[in-house]
């Protein structure tokens, strides 16, 4: 089936949050001092809530989407250059930016290409 790329919108919540629970149980597995799984009630409305404030800051939310169903999502921030750019040496303080902040899949999705779809988006 085949991956496609779009910005969140409404609707998205349930995938969203249900690819985040899983991630979030998969690394607490794997290092619980580092990580811990959030509370489930509500995680679909934090993401309808991250969707809203998404549209008034330089945050970009993409979800994949198979066959109708949230597969994946990615969260990034655009970094631009400071002001005072023209006066640091280092580089990357002098061109504009993508930091990736969050990128999941689904469990049952894993392994077939969303996560590489996300990024390559997200580029």
């Amino acid at each position: 089936m085949v991956i496609r790329v779009r910005p969140a919108r409404a609707g998205d919540g349930e995938g969203c949050a249900a690819a985040w629970l899983q991630a979030a149980r998969y690394y607490a597995g794997r290092d619980p001092a580092r990580f811990v799984v959030p509370d489930a009630d509500g995680v679909a409305e934090f993401f309808k809530g991250r969707r809203a404030a998404a549209g008034q800051s330089d945050q970009t939310r993409l979800v994949a989407d198979r066959g109708g169903r949230v597969v994946g999502l990615l969260t990034a921030s655009v970094h631009r250059p400071a002001p005072q750019a023209r006066y640091l040496f280092l580089r990357q303080a002098t061109v504009t930016r993508l930091s990736v902040d969050a990128l999941v899949v689904a469990e049952w999705a894993r392994r077939a290409g969303v996560a590489t779809a996300l990024m390559s988006a997200a580029h």
